[in-house]
């Protein structure tokens, strides 16, 4: 009799449930190259404590971390603890992912370690020039320090033009006139191709990001279309990409904008 009190004491000691761990996302769309944030929530009952607790960054299965925010700890009302981890991820490829097989360890107290698997998030990445997607975003934000070398370029060139035209119309009332959007794509483009500088993927990016606002503008032709989903998939192939392969890449882009493509073929 006294050895079985002995036992369900021990028994009501031990935490009545299993830790519980998973991973939440603020969004199961996510466009190509969209930041998103992800966390990664665990329930534990008392008298657990948490013996090893995942790491995140650089590539992490198919998703590239960018940042992560600290542990967070906090009870609840049946003194639960909840621990969480927020971090910011993105995906540069339009295909369905879901997060890598993780696991994390927790102890009942004396040398007993349990690991767990942490339960996956569901991904769904959606190409940039997806016609069903009304809002269509860059395939690469472009939140690098400083402005590219294509956009000093671009803005130089603006204002030399306007100075220009300033000087030789001093006693006139000049009324500029805005490009059309295939005009602003093409002079960006071109300006792409001004800077061999930086690396071929990094402008290949920004030329599909240049193509994905002019679609938000203007109907993308047949030809257009077919173009981006190759430069897509040579972009986020991992194949190592060369400068001719960018200036080709653009050189026909501008050829389809301008209505100059069909003549050289």
């Amino acid at each position: 009799m006294i050895f079985w009190l002995m036992l369900s004491a021990m028994l009501f000691a031990q935490p009545s449930q299993e830790v519980v761990a998973r991973f939440e996302s603020e969004t199961l769309t996510p466009l190509t190259g969209q930041p998103f944030v992800m966390t990664l929530m665990v329930d534990s009952p008392p008298g657990v404590v948490l013996a090893d607790w995942p790491t995140f960054e650089g590539m992490w299965g198919k998703f590239e971390v960018q940042s992560v925010g600290e542990k967070i700890e906090s009870a609840r009302a049946d003194e639960w603890k909840i621990t969480q981890q927020s971090f910011t991820v993105i995906l540069w490829r339009p295909e369905d992912a879901v997060t890598p097989e993780t696991f994390i360890s927790y102890g009942l107290g004396g040398d007993e370690v349990r690991r767990v698997p942490i339960r996956e998030a569901f991904i769904s990445v959606t190409s940039v020039v997806d016609p069903l997607a009304p809002e269509l975003k860059p395939a690469r934000p472009l939140s690098q320090t400083g402005f590219p070398m294509w956009m000093i370029a671009v803005g130089v060139g603006i204002a030399t033009a306007l100075i220009f035209g300033a000087m030789q119309g001093r006693n006139k009332q000049l009324t500029p006139v805005p490009l059309s959007a295939t005009e602003r794509a093409v002079k960006a483009l071109n300006g792409i191709q001004l800077d061999p500088t930086r690396p071929a993927i990094d402008r290949l990016r920004d030329a599909l990001a240049i193509l994905s606002g002019y679609g938000r503008e203007v109907a993308l032709s047949d030809a257009l279309v077919t173009l981006i989903r190759a430069g897509e998939e040579l972009a986020y192939s991992g194949k190592p990409i060369s400068d001719g392969q960018v200036r080709g890449f653009i050189t026909r882009a501008s050829s389809i904008l301008t209505g100059e493509a069909g003549l050289d073929e």
